[in-house]
């Protein structure tokens, strides 16, 4: 069969236009050689990466992956010898010049085993070292025939321009809700339909989040205490307000800080944006429509002017907390002035 009549299957929910082009890619034979998968956490950039690879290692000539080859089974187990895992975990404060130079620099100058690549994939590349990324430039200009590198952030800007500008740039953006409705719907043991657009809305169109919501319900109960605790947090006096962020980014380090104070400016944004939607009767559009009562009683509170304001305010101190300001300072300068 010919090369361009190759069916490529991708498990995931939306994204089809990326998937149409990367799909065009594998039958054309045309694979840059770096790409940049850049969106959302849980949108999915991870899962089309991994399918993607997996794709372009099968040996089947008419349904790709088919999970039955030597390439799958090798890719399957985590064991393929042309292929490089990078990411950065909790226990790390980034990823070093040495995991580049091991996993990247000197395997893209050595010959593929099973494949035609040699291919790398780096998930959460804005975490590199500034000497990491560095490394990685010199074989991003001067890649090999075999090479490919796979880049997946969701936060670009934290990520060199030089090495931003020598990838194909793959963008992700929150699926559309009817595509995230009929994922749960299909997938979920539940016939409680509150229950369900709960999930679907608390996802805000990332299939990540949805799944984690439908099959770990701790994690779904744990985002509405957590919605609900700002919420009261909002309602109450600058005192409570400091006794709450006490509470909500205690952490045993900095980066557990951080990462705490960004997850919480995330959350807060999007319950501003609600009591938005509130002051404009646009209920259908709320994602913590749950909490109705509150946000009725808390948009009479705060105008639409000062709303904005503070949703501005709260995107700027994500950009502030990127260059290492205190996240206990950052958040309570929010509740100073709201």
């Amino acid at each position: 069969m010919p090369q361009n009549l190759i069916e490529v299957r991708w498990p995931i929910i939306g994204h089809k236009k990326i998937t149409k082009y990367l799909t065009h890619s594998i039958r054309e034979n045309r694979i840059a050689s770096a790409y940049l998968f850049t969106g959302p956490a849980h949108v999915g950039k991870s899962t089309v990466a991994y399918s993607f690879i997996q794709s372009l290692l099968c040996s089947d000539e008419k349904s790709r992956p088919c999970g039955h080859c030597l390439n799958c089974q090798k890719f399957l187990n985590r064991a393929h010898p042309d292929i490089a895992y990078i990411e950065k975990f909790d226990s790390k404060k980034n990823i070093s010049i040495d995991e580049v130079r091991e996993r990247i620099v000197h395997r893209h100058n050595l010959r593929s085993f099973l494949s035609p690549y040699q291919i790398s994939i780096v998930i959460g590349a804005e975490s590199l070292s500034i000497e990491a990324a560095n490394s990685l430039l010199k074989t991003l200009e001067e890649p090999s025939a075999s090479s490919i590198i796979i880049l997946v952030t969701d936060k670009p800007d934290a990520l060199p321009k030089t090495i931003i500008s020598r990838c194909q740039i793959i963008e992700f953006f929150p699926v559309p809700f009817d595509d995230i409705l009929n994922f749960v719907e299909t997938n979920s043991e539940t016939s409680d339909r509150q229950k369900i657009l709960k999930i679907c809305k608390l996802s805000a169109g990332r299939p990540g989040l949805a799944w984690q919501y439908l099959h770990i319900p701790e994690i779904l109960s744990q985002r509405e205490e957590i919605n609900t605790r700002f919420i009261k947090a909002l309602g109450t006096r600058l005192i409570g307000q400091f006794r709450y962020l006490e509470n909500e980014i205690e952490s045993q380090s900095f980066q557990e800080g951080l990462d705490k104070a960004n997850d919480s400016l995330d959350n807060w944004i999007k319950t501003l944006r609600d009591m938005l939607m509130e002051h404009y009767h646009l209920d259908v559009y709320q994602i913590n429509s749950y909490l109705k009562t509150d946000l009725e009683k808390l948009a009479y509170r705060y105008p639409t002017r000062l709303i904005v304001e503070l949703i501005n305010y709260l995107f700027r101190l994500k950009q502030r907390l990127a260059v290492n300001l205190n996240p206990r300072l950052a958040l309570e300068n929010f509740f100073l002035n709201t």
